[in-house]
């Protein structure tokens, strides 16, 4: 993140959903190429499981909902400038890894696209100020952004894959 930080970290328009940043056909193509290429299954930072990811950053596609992503952001907090940024596919189904303890991101702004809608479970949420977990209802390429401070998670996913896009920037 670069210049005038602070007025993002004041924003109480934060966290909020952004809709639409991808389509549909965007987010299926996501999808095909991160079954494709394979998963890193490192363990992950937040819980010690195979992490079921797949870095997007070098993938034309993830180019684009970066470009996408910091539009939208620069239209909501026009002080705010993003630089570096990490990119990747989540996967999470009962079979692999069902959830994602809530936890905090080593960021100062976090991104979740939905990339499907065809699971059961698996709700995103965050803990709000008085410390109460709220659902985050997305569609098909909606974006949750939010402060890399905000202890968020997901919930098991009891049937089918949810796939979502992350981005995290520095």
């Amino acid at each position: 993140m670069g210049t005038n930080t602070n007025s993002l970290a004041r924003a109480s328009a934060l966290p909020m959903v952004l809709s639409s940043i991808l389509s549909a056909e965007d987010s299926d193509e996501i999808i095909e190429i991160a079954e494709r290429d394979g998963w890193n299954l490192a363990l992950d930072s937040v819980d010690d499981q195979p992490a079921w990811e797949k870095n997007f950053a070098k993938h034309r596609i993830g180019e684009l909902v970066v470009i996408r992503m910091r539009n939208a952001i620069s239209r909501a907090f026009p002080n705010v400038t993003l630089t570096g940024y990490k990119l990747y596919v989540r996967k999470f189904s009962p079979e692999i890894r069902a959830s994602l303890p809530a936890h905090t991101d080593r960021s100062r702004l976090s991104v979740s696209l939905a990339l499907n809608e065809d699971y059961e479970g698996g709700d995103l949420f965050y803990t709000d100020a008085e410390g109460n977990d709220q659902i985050v209802s997305l569609r098909k390429g909606d974006a949750f952004l939010f402060g890399g401070d905000l202890m968020h998670g997901v919930r098991p996913v009891r049937e089918g894959i949810r796939y979502s896009l992350v981005v995290i920037f520095a």
